[in-house]
């Protein structure tokens, strides 16, 4: 259920981003008000759970501390992912999450000697060279794309007292 979310998910957030150019407060608005929704109906069904959660804060209040902590933490990440997902997209979204988990991969095999077999490693490397090259095709897709529309808009805004085009930007930042 998990990966189909993440699997929508991305998709979704494209679409929001390149027709109501949304912004990342307000995709992280309406994500979590959708949530909220689904989260509660999962906290009436497990309505005997939910007690027990309030029995146990009560019995430990330096749990609050803790889950404040993590809201805190989890809400200042949501917003960075937002911001990439607005800015730059979910598949550079996607990418980075993957170099990420990658690393913390390494990173336990290493420092925890942690152990990881043949094939766990061919699975990484085929999703990480999947992705890598989706973003490499689809990159390259969506720059000829940008470089259409704003030679169209180059065209149309002459004589404007127009300060600078996407297309003068989009060369600027080119290494």
């Amino acid at each position: 259920m998990s990966l189909l979310a993440d699997g929508m998910m991305g998709a979704l957030q494209d679409r929001m981003r390149s027709v109501s150019k949304t912004t990342a407060l307000n995709l992280m608005y309406h994500l979590n008000a959708y949530s909220s929704v689904y989260l509660s109906v999962l906290l009436v069904i497990t309505y005997n759970e939910t007690w027990e959660f309030f029995k146990f804060c009560s019995r430990h209040p330096i749990v609050m501390l803790y889950i404040g902590v993590l809201a805190i933490i989890g809400s200042i990440g949501q917003f960075l992912i937002a911001q990439m997902i607005t800015n730059f997209g979910a598949l550079a979204l996607s990418l980075v999450m993957t170099v990420r988990k990658c690393i913390t991969v390494i990173l336990s095999v290493k420092i925890f000697e942690n152990s990881v077999t043949f094939y766990q490693w061919i699975g990484a490397s085929v999703i990480f060279s999947a992705l890598l090259c989706d973003s490499l095709f689809h990159g390259k897709s969506e720059s000829k794309k940008y470089l259409q529309v704003t030679e169209s808009d180059d065209e149309t805004r002459e004589g404007d007292d127009y300060k600078g085009t996407n297309l003068d930007n989009l060369i600027a930042a080119t290494p």
